[in-house]
């Protein structure tokens, strides 16, 4: 994503990147100056790598790309001062938290891509603003912070290209903002889009969990299919061929790797959407199936992310 805001030929932004992995930073830095050297010296390796807090100081947009719940906690802490002071990830009823901020106030919009629990994400915007109040009560100067619940799809050859299914919700204010931006990682062309699946931070997610146990369930029924097929004797690549075009065409594009990934990385997915279809009260009849044909420790695993 990084790359692709560097390459959309916009004299509207600069790009800045922190990575817990020096080496990538190095990396994206050495690709900045290669692209314009100009306006990007090449990296100083003599140099220490700077920390979050001061790679995003005076962004107006932060996106934040990261593996689960935890970490994305992690990041927010390290930006937003008085996050999670005593919260515990609960939501603050007090009406007052819909009081705007001052004028003079930056606000900073960020934008989570990483997929995570819908029951998490919703309650990101009540603890940004808990941790606003106190920050106020301190006398403590600062920013106001927005959250854009944005989870992504598309792997990395998409997103460098600029085309990304990308599924935000927020309040149309805060979408606003960092629309120029979405479109920027969505609309290259006509395989990417920018969906806006709702006015509550939260919406955005439900669409991507459920989305993903659509794919998953293509994928654990393509898996088998392929092996039993291989079992019987029927060559791969005529069992492509035949899915191409045939009512399975859906999953064929994927096949090359689908043996290797469906277990591994969709019963994250079929967990969480476990747990949203339980605070519900759905009854799944699919996901218990999906859960049980996958090994149980990563069911368990992907239950608590």
């Amino acid at each position: 994503m990084a790359k692709r805001l560097v390459t959309c030929n916009s004299p509207s932004h600069s790009v800045n990147v922190f990575d817990v992995r020096p080496a990538a930073v190095a990396a994206f830095q050495q690709f900045q100056h290669d692209y314009d050297p100009s306006n990007n010296p090449p990296p100083d390796s003599t140099l220490p790598p700077k920390s979050l807090s001061l790679t995003v100081d005076g962004s107006d947009i932060i996106i934040v790309c990261v593996l689960n719940d935890e970490q994305c906690d992690s990041v927010i802490k390290d930006i937003v001062p008085f996050f999670g002071d005593g919260d515990d990830g609960e939501i603050d009823e007090d009406e007052s938290l819909t009081t705007p901020s001052p004028a003079f106030e930056q606000v900073v919009s960020i934008v989570i891509t990483a997929t995570v629990p819908p029951s998490y994400i919703s309650k990101l915007p009540s603890r940004i603003n808990s941790a606003y109040k106190r920050r106020v009560a301190s006398g403590t100067p600062g920013k106001r912070f927005e959250i854009i619940d944005s989870p992504i799809s598309g792997g990395p050859i998409r997103s460098e290209e600029g085309s990304l299914t990308i599924m935000a919700s927020a309040p149309p204010s805060h979408l606003n903002r960092v629309k120029p931006t979405l479109d920027i990682l969505s609309n290259a062309n006509t395989s990417g889009s920018l969906v806006i699946c709702g006015e509550v931070v939260g919406q955005g997610m439900t669409v991507k969990i459920i989305h993903q146990l659509i794919a998953g369930c293509n994928l654990v029924s393509a898996a088998e299919g392929y092996t039993l097929a291989s079992k019987m004797g029927v060559l791969n690549e005529a069992f492509k061929s035949v899915c191409s075009g045939g009512a399975a065409r859906l999953v064929q594009a994927r096949s090359d790797y689908i043996i290797k990934r469906c277990a591994h990385s969709y019963v994250v997915f079929f967990a969480r959407v476990s747990r949203s279809a339980m605070i519900t009260n759905y009854p799944p009849f699919l996901l218990p199936l999906l859960c049980s044909i996958c090994p149980a420790k990563l069911c368990n695993d992907g239950a608590s992310g």
